[in-house]
Protein backbone atom coordinates (compact mmCIF):
# COMPACT_ATOMS: atom_id res chain seq x y z
CA UNK A 1 0.00 0.00 0.00
CA UNK A 2 2.50 2.47 1.00
CA UNK A 3 4.68 1.46 -2.32
CA UNK A 4 1.36 2.84 -4.48
CA UNK A 5 1.14 5.94 -2.78
CA UNK A 6 5.07 6.72 -2.91
CA UNK A 7 4.15 6.06 -7.09
CA UNK A 8 1.18 8.17 -6.84
CA UNK A 9 3.54 10.94 -4.97
CA UNK A 10 6.24 10.88 -7.81
CA UNK A 11 3.78 10.61 -10.87
CA UNK A 12 2.06 13.94 -9.44
CA UNK A 13 5.42 16.25 -8.87
CA UNK A 14 6.35 14.68 -12.49
CA UNK A 15 3.10 16.22 -14.01
CA UNK A 16 3.54 19.61 -11.90
CA UNK A 17 6.82 20.42 -13.31
CA UNK A 18 5.80 19.63 -16.58
CA UNK A 19 3.09 22.63 -16.76
CA UNK A 20 4.90 25.16 -15.15
CA UNK A 21 6.94 27.80 -16.93
CA UNK A 22 10.58 27.88 -17.53
CA UNK A 23 12.28 30.28 -15.63
CA UNK A 24 15.83 31.61 -16.23
CA UNK A 25 18.21 30.41 -14.25
CA UNK A 26 20.15 32.24 -12.86
CA UNK A 27 24.24 32.80 -13.26
CA UNK A 28 26.67 31.90 -10.83
CA UNK A 29 27.68 35.33 -9.91
CA UNK A 30 23.63 36.59 -9.67
CA UNK A 31 23.55 33.26 -6.94
CA UNK A 32 26.61 34.35 -5.42
CA UNK A 33 25.68 37.54 -4.88
CA UNK A 34 21.96 36.29 -3.37
CA UNK A 35 23.66 34.06 -0.98
CA UNK A 36 26.10 36.99 0.10
CA UNK A 37 23.49 39.25 1.35
CA UNK A 38 21.58 36.15 2.54
CA UNK A 39 24.57 33.98 4.12
CA UNK A 40 25.68 36.22 7.16
CA UNK A 41 29.26 36.54 7.06
CA UNK A 42 31.66 34.08 8.61
CA UNK A 43 33.96 35.29 11.14
CA UNK A 44 36.30 33.24 11.67
CA UNK A 45 37.72 31.52 15.10
CA UNK A 46 40.77 33.12 16.10
CA UNK A 47 43.69 31.23 15.50
CA UNK A 48 45.16 29.04 18.53
CA UNK A 49 47.61 30.73 19.98
CA UNK A 50 49.23 26.80 21.41
CA UNK A 51 50.68 27.79 25.21
CA UNK A 52 54.23 28.03 25.12
CA UNK A 53 56.53 24.96 25.29
CA UNK A 54 56.52 23.83 29.00
CA UNK A 55 59.96 23.95 29.78
CA UNK A 56 61.11 21.50 32.61
CA UNK A 57 63.51 22.51 34.89
CA UNK A 58 66.41 21.63 34.56
CA UNK A 59 67.49 18.02 36.21
CA UNK A 60 69.01 18.45 39.83
CA UNK A 61 71.83 16.93 40.01
CA UNK A 62 72.17 15.33 43.44
CA UNK A 63 74.68 17.00 45.41
CA UNK A 64 77.81 15.43 45.73
CA UNK A 65 78.32 12.11 47.60
CA UNK A 66 80.62 13.50 50.78
CA UNK A 67 83.55 11.59 50.50
CA UNK A 68 85.23 10.97 54.01
CA UNK A 69 88.50 12.58 54.35
CA UNK A 70 90.97 10.37 56.12
CA UNK A 71 91.79 12.76 59.12
CA UNK A 72 96.09 11.72 58.97
CA UNK A 73 96.77 9.93 62.41
CA UNK A 74 98.55 12.40 64.40
CA UNK A 75 102.68 12.23 64.38
CA UNK A 76 103.02 11.02 68.23
CA UNK A 77 105.72 13.44 69.74
CA UNK A 78 109.05 11.40 69.73
CA UNK A 79 109.53 9.60 73.32
CA UNK A 80 111.18 12.05 75.50
CA UNK A 81 114.26 10.65 77.22
CA UNK A 82 114.08 10.49 81.15
CA UNK A 83 116.81 12.88 82.61
CA UNK A 84 119.19 10.45 83.91
CA UNK A 85 118.26 10.38 87.73
CA UNK A 86 120.10 12.18 90.02
CA UNK A 87 121.87 9.91 92.13
CA UNK A 88 121.61 12.00 95.51
CA UNK A 89 124.87 12.93 97.29
CA UNK A 90 124.93 11.65 100.34
CA UNK A 91 125.07 13.92 103.32
CA UNK A 92 128.13 13.91 105.68
CA UNK A 93 127.16 11.52 108.86
CA UNK A 94 124.50 9.61 106.88
CA UNK A 95 126.59 6.49 106.73
CA UNK A 96 129.34 5.16 108.50
CA UNK A 97 131.96 5.73 105.56
CA UNK A 98 130.72 9.46 105.10
CA UNK A 99 130.67 10.49 109.52
CA UNK A 100 130.34 13.76 110.23
CA UNK A 101 133.17 15.83 112.19
CA UNK A 102 133.48 18.39 114.97
CA UNK A 103 130.99 21.15 114.94
CA UNK A 104 128.17 19.41 112.45
CA UNK A 105 124.87 19.55 113.87
CA UNK A 106 121.89 17.37 113.23
CA UNK A 107 118.29 17.64 113.83
CA UNK A 108 117.06 14.31 114.74
CA UNK A 109 113.29 13.34 115.37
CA UNK A 110 113.45 10.13 116.98
CA UNK A 111 110.43 7.52 117.93
CA UNK A 112 110.92 5.07 120.76
CA UNK A 113 108.08 2.78 122.32
CA UNK A 114 110.18 3.26 125.08
CA UNK A 115 110.09 7.50 125.35
CA UNK A 116 108.09 8.02 122.62
CA UNK A 117 108.38 10.64 120.04
CA UNK A 118 110.89 13.41 120.20
CA UNK A 119 113.27 15.86 118.45
CA UNK A 120 116.81 16.91 119.50
CA UNK A 121 119.20 18.60 118.14
CA UNK A 122 123.25 16.51 118.25
CA UNK A 123 126.26 18.34 117.81
CA UNK A 124 129.76 16.81 118.21
CA UNK A 125 132.29 19.62 120.25
CA UNK A 126 135.62 17.53 120.50
CA UNK A 127 137.37 14.40 120.37
CA UNK A 128 140.23 13.28 122.98
CA UNK A 129 141.90 9.85 122.86
CA UNK A 130 145.04 8.14 124.15
CA UNK A 131 147.26 9.22 126.98
CA UNK A 132 145.61 12.41 127.40
CA UNK A 133 142.03 10.43 127.09
CA UNK A 134 143.47 8.02 129.92
CA UNK A 135 144.47 10.59 132.04
CA UNK A 136 141.50 12.16 132.04
CA UNK A 137 139.39 8.86 132.87
CA UNK A 138 142.03 8.28 135.21
CA UNK A 139 141.85 11.64 137.45
CA UNK A 140 138.23 11.42 136.94
CA UNK A 141 137.92 8.31 139.56
CA UNK A 142 140.78 6.19 140.65
CA UNK A 143 139.01 2.94 140.15
CA UNK A 144 138.51 2.86 136.39
CA UNK A 145 140.73 0.65 135.07
CA UNK A 146 143.59 1.53 132.55
CA UNK A 147 143.36 0.62 128.83
CA UNK A 148 144.27 -3.32 127.80
CA UNK A 149 147.01 -3.76 125.48
CA UNK A 150 146.65 -2.59 121.92
CA UNK A 151 143.52 -0.75 123.13
CA UNK A 152 143.02 3.47 123.93
CA UNK A 153 140.32 5.21 125.68
CA UNK A 154 138.18 7.93 122.99
CA UNK A 155 136.64 10.75 124.46
CA UNK A 156 133.58 12.49 122.93
CA UNK A 157 131.97 15.67 124.05
CA UNK A 158 128.10 16.10 122.08
CA UNK A 159 125.96 18.93 122.25
CA UNK A 160 122.33 18.06 122.95
CA UNK A 161 119.20 20.16 122.80
CA UNK A 162 115.53 18.67 123.41
CA UNK A 163 113.66 20.67 120.67
CA UNK A 164 110.31 18.40 121.64
CA UNK A 165 109.20 15.21 123.40
CA UNK A 166 106.46 13.33 124.09
CA UNK A 167 107.33 11.82 127.31
CA UNK A 168 109.46 14.33 129.64
CA UNK A 169 112.03 14.25 131.28
CA UNK A 170 114.21 13.30 127.80
CA UNK A 171 116.56 10.62 129.14
CA UNK A 172 119.88 10.35 127.39
CA UNK A 173 122.66 7.78 127.90
CA UNK A 174 125.74 6.59 126.70
CA UNK A 175 123.81 3.26 125.00
CA UNK A 176 122.74 5.46 122.60
CA UNK A 177 126.02 5.44 120.97
CA UNK A 178 128.11 2.09 119.31
CA UNK A 179 131.66 2.55 118.55
CA UNK A 180 132.43 0.65 115.05
CA UNK A 181 135.52 -0.14 113.59
CA UNK A 182 137.02 0.91 109.69
CA UNK A 183 136.87 -2.08 108.47
CA UNK A 184 132.82 -2.15 109.89
CA UNK A 185 133.00 -4.13 113.40
CA UNK A 186 131.33 -3.57 116.05
CA UNK A 187 132.58 -2.81 119.30
CA UNK A 188 131.35 -4.88 121.96
CA UNK A 189 131.71 -5.33 125.30
CA UNK A 190 130.75 -3.40 128.46
CA UNK A 191 132.62 -0.02 129.06
CA UNK A 192 131.83 1.75 132.26
CA UNK A 193 134.02 5.09 133.13
CA UNK A 194 133.19 6.49 136.47
CA UNK A 195 132.72 10.32 137.15
CA UNK A 196 133.95 11.62 134.17
CA UNK A 197 132.04 15.09 134.11
CA UNK A 198 130.51 16.78 132.42
CA UNK A 199 128.81 13.17 131.61
CA UNK A 200 126.68 12.97 128.49
CA UNK A 201 124.10 10.75 130.77
CA UNK A 202 121.41 13.16 131.88
CA UNK A 203 117.75 13.76 131.63
CA UNK A 204 116.32 16.92 130.00
CA UNK A 205 113.24 18.52 129.52
CA UNK A 206 111.89 20.06 126.83
CA UNK A 207 113.53 23.05 126.02
CA UNK A 208 116.92 22.41 127.55
CA UNK A 209 120.17 21.94 126.35
CA UNK A 210 123.33 20.48 127.74
CA UNK A 211 127.06 19.56 126.87
CA UNK A 212 128.84 16.02 128.36
CA UNK A 213 131.28 12.79 127.58
CA UNK A 214 130.53 9.77 126.57
CA UNK A 215 133.58 7.38 125.80
CA UNK A 216 134.79 4.31 123.84
CA UNK A 217 137.84 2.19 124.10
CA UNK A 218 139.07 1.40 120.57
CA UNK A 219 141.80 -0.06 118.43
CA UNK A 220 144.93 1.14 118.74
CA UNK A 221 146.04 2.51 115.09
CA UNK A 222 141.95 2.61 114.00
CA UNK A 223 140.34 5.02 112.56
CA UNK A 224 137.22 4.28 114.28
CA UNK A 225 133.64 5.73 113.77
CA UNK A 226 130.52 6.39 116.36
CA UNK A 227 126.71 5.69 115.82
CA UNK A 228 123.64 7.56 116.86
CA UNK A 229 120.39 5.24 117.24
CA UNK A 230 122.00 2.28 115.49
CA UNK A 231 119.79 0.20 113.13
CA UNK A 232 117.04 2.91 113.46
CA UNK A 233 115.88 5.40 110.12
CA UNK A 234 117.26 8.29 112.06
CA UNK A 235 120.97 6.94 112.79
CA UNK A 236 123.70 9.37 112.32
CA UNK A 237 127.56 8.66 112.51
CA UNK A 238 130.30 10.49 113.71
CA UNK A 239 134.56 10.40 113.14
CA UNK A 240 136.48 9.50 116.35
CA UNK A 241 139.42 10.54 114.94
CA UNK A 242 140.06 14.34 115.37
Amino acid sequence: MIRIIVICLCMFLLCACAAAPEQAVPGEAALSADLAGIAPTYTPLPTYTPLPTYTPYPTQEPPPTATATTVPSATPYPTQTPYPTATPELQAGSSRRDPAGIGETFVIERDSWFDGASTIELELLSIVSGDEAWEMVRTANMFNDPPDDGKEYVLAMFRIAVLATEEEPFAMTHAMFDAVTADGRVYDGWLTVASLEPSLRIELYEGAEHQGWTYFLVDQGDTPVVAFDRGRDNEVWFTLRP
